[in-house]
């Protein structure tokens, strides 16, 4: 998959830090997944994203939450609370990385509770992180905020493919 969109020669500084950052968020990641595991409360959960109209599929070390109009998302038990993990492929768009930094830029200063960041493999990762034991008011009010952080990035994703 082309990475960094041709920015640089591999000897300039932007493009180390790039490799830095996208390394970092690579180790960061893996360090997620390793020990993530499916939420003790997974059937609540699963219970309230079905309310909200997604189809829920429970895997080894995870569930899988998908939607029509919202993001698919990975659920995973994590330091005692729920991680919500949802993935974008910008990799294989034919546009620059600086233009998948400044969206990333973008996503991030119109967020409440999810944060966005490129992966290893240029791709726009959003995650957020639920803290604490199952409340189903709480964890209803989280829901409908990762959905106005993550519902205009299509949008804004697809804008740069036109």
């Amino acid at each position: 998959m082309p990475q960094n969109g041709g920015v640089g020669s591999p000897h300039t500084p932007a493009r180390g830090n790039s490799m830095f950052r996208s390394a970092l968020a690579f180790i960061l990641m893996a360090a997620t997944v390793a020990s993530a595991e499916v939420p003790d409360d997974w059937k609540k959960i699963s219970g309230l994203l079905k309310d909200f109209d997604y189809e829920v599929e429970k895997k080894d070390d995870w569930v899988q939450a998908t939607h029509d109009e919202y993001p698919n998302m990975f659920i995973k038990g994590y330091k005692k609370g729920v991680l919500l993990q949802a993935y974008f492929e910008t990799s294989d768009m034919d546009v620059s990385e600086r233009t998948i930094r400044k969206l990333n830029n973008k996503l991030n200063l119109n967020a409440t509770v999810a944060r966005f960041y490129i992966d290893s493999d240029g791709d726009l990762m959003c995650e957020t992180w639920y803290p604490g034991k199952w409340d189903e008011d709480r964890f209803e009010i989280f829901l409908e905020a990762w959905h106005d952080d993550t519902k205009g990035q299509y949008s804004m994703i697809s804008v740069l493919t036109d």
